[in-house]
């Protein structure tokens, strides 16, 4: 467990962690530049600036949609077969 959303970023980037879910806002510039790969979002469409980040209805969980912008991530190298 991490206080917040910059420590959990923190974490996937130093791998010290394979996965997790936080705000979109403190990965958005992660997923920009390429260090973060974006799974799923939790909104119910997908956001404007990560056309290639799906909703999570879109990878079927069609009931997971929170007015908190989440999102499953991963670092940015992580192979398929893993994701």
């Amino acid at each position: 467990m991490f206080n917040g959303a910059g420590p959990t970023v923190q974490a996937v980037l130093a791998k010290t962690v394979p996965v997790a879910c936080c705000a979109l806002p403190p990965a958005h510039p992660h997923f920009q530049s390429g260090t973060l790969k974006g799974l799923a979002l939790s909104s119910e469409k997908r956001w404007p600036d990560l056309p290639n980040v799906p909703t999570m209805a879109e990878v079927g969980f069609s009931d997971f949609v929170l007015d908190t912008k989440q999102l499953m991530m991963v670092p940015a190298a992580t192979p398929p077969e893993i994701i």
